[in-house]
């Protein structure tokens, strides 16, 4: 007669897997958080980001703006090649760009953006000595934005030179590492203390925006897109995913500029449209995007910026306390479900099998939430991707650790022969 089958069940044996279970599940988790926050800044965590702005631009992004806007829409701007304009002692000029302007005022362009950069020397000297008169010009025009780049980091009253020509100013600095996004504003150093927002200097894409939609201007300054911050150097930048979508319809509109033969029917088409000049074919000024492996003149990605801003769904990503919290609570409740399986499962070979179930479902359901909370809300969950894949690795681990640790075994082995 046999004894009675001992129940795998018994709280006991059910306590001491499920405890192994919670070192795996925490070591997993660990681990990638681990690994991402050390590659973030290097080649793979580049990589990464860009396939992050991929789920972006195939979710959200591109749905609302995958057509060409009207020819009338000021969303969409038209970029003006100024290639052919010379350069002369390391600036444009002057003058041709002063005729260009005229000629877009003349022709009805709603904004203009100048995309060089008119910031004055780190001593506070214009780069030409026309620039002083030019920028008093436009600044009388009121609807003319300026490059500024080397002194976004100093108060306004250095931006271009002198105070009064602030509101004429718009940043044109653009990511290095992440060319899918672009930058809604540069503050100040704020180590010295607070800085209002009205001393945030707008980024070209959301000055220009500021100038065409006036009562934008103090949300554009105050709420970020995103709400994290990109920290370079002392300047807090506000970024946000650029849509591509418009790119070749901004290409195809672009007007080449020359200089010799200036065609006034080519410019009769900027009536109620937002204008940047720029150089296309300036190399330094350019990008390549996470889209297109050959590289995107600098102007074309500000305007890609400016329809984003204001045609596009834009996404808010969830700020890095919150997206913990997010990370914690889905961490608490696969430790519950875990231990749900543990204790309801009848024997090794059914548990097995129902805990690949659970956490390939489980990693499948926390990407589709995610794109379906992106869709709906516009929120984008950053760490959704690193979570899903350990959830997807859980059940695998022991296999995954006898791999490695007979790579190392036999790292050792050879080591030692050689």
């Amino acid at each position: 007669m046999h004894g009675r089958e001992k129940d795998p069940r018994t709280p006991w044996s059910w306590l001491k897997r499920w405890g192994i279970d919670v070192i795996s599940t925490v070591g997993i988790f660990a681990v990638l958080g681990i690994a991402q926050a050390y590659l973030k800044d290097r080649p793979f965590g580049r990589f990464f980001r860009n396939f992050e702005y991929a789920v972006l631009e195939q979710t959200l992004l591109a749905e609302a703006a995958a057509a060409d806007g009207p020819e009338h829409d000021a969303r969409v701007p038209i970029v003006v090649d100024i290639s052919q304009i010379p350069v002369t002692d390391g600036h444009t000029d002057r003058g041709m760009l002063r005729r260009l302007v005229a000629s877009l005022q003349r022709h009805q362009a709603l904004a203009i953006g100048v995309d060089i950069d008119f910031s004055p020397d780190y001593n506070n000297h214009f780069i030409s000595t026309e620039d002083g008169k030019l920028l008093g010009e436009w600044k009388d025009m009121g609807n003319v934005v300026v490059g500024v780049f080397r002194q976004q980091g100093q108060s306004p009253g250095r931006w271009l030179g002198r105070p009064d020509f602030r509101s004429l100013a718009g940043g044109i600095m653009l990511p290095e590492d992440d060319p899918g996004y672009a930058y809604q504003y540069s503050s100040p150093d704020q180590s010295l203390g607070k800085v209002d927002p009205e001393d945030y200097l707008l980024q070209m894409p959301a000055a220009l925006s500021a100038v065409v939609w006036p009562d934008r201007r103090r949300a554009l300054l105050e709420s970020p897109i995103l709400t994290h911050r990109v920290e370079e150097g002392r300047l807090a930048l506000g970024a946000y995913a650029v849509d591509y979508s418009s790119l070749d319809q901004i290409k195809r509109e672009t007007i080449a500029y020359s200089p010799a033969s200036p065609s006034e029917d080519a410019l009769d088409k900027v009536a109620g449209r937002v204008v940047l000049l720029g150089d296309i074919l300036d190399a330094r000024d350019s990008r390549c995007t996470p889209l297109s492996r050959s590289p995107v003149a600098g102007v074309w990605i500000h305007g890609c910026a400016f329809t984003t801003l204001n045609r596009s769904r834009v996404a808010r990503h969830i700020d890095e306390s919150t997206s913990h919290f997010y990370d914690t609570l889905l961490l608490l409740s696969v430790l519950v479900l875990m231990a749900i399986v543990r204790f309801r499962a009848s024997d090794r070979v059914n548990g097995e099998s129902v805990e690949v179930m659970l956490f390939s479902g489980a990693a499948f359901a926390v990407v589709v939430w995610s794109v379906v909370i992106i869709e709906i809300t516009q929120v984008f969950w950053p760490d959704f991707l690193w979570v899903s894949a350990a959830l997807f690795m859980h059940p695998y681990l022991k296999q995954i650790g006898g791999i490695v640790a007979r790579g190392v075994k036999g790292f050792a082995w050879g080591a030692a022969r050689a």
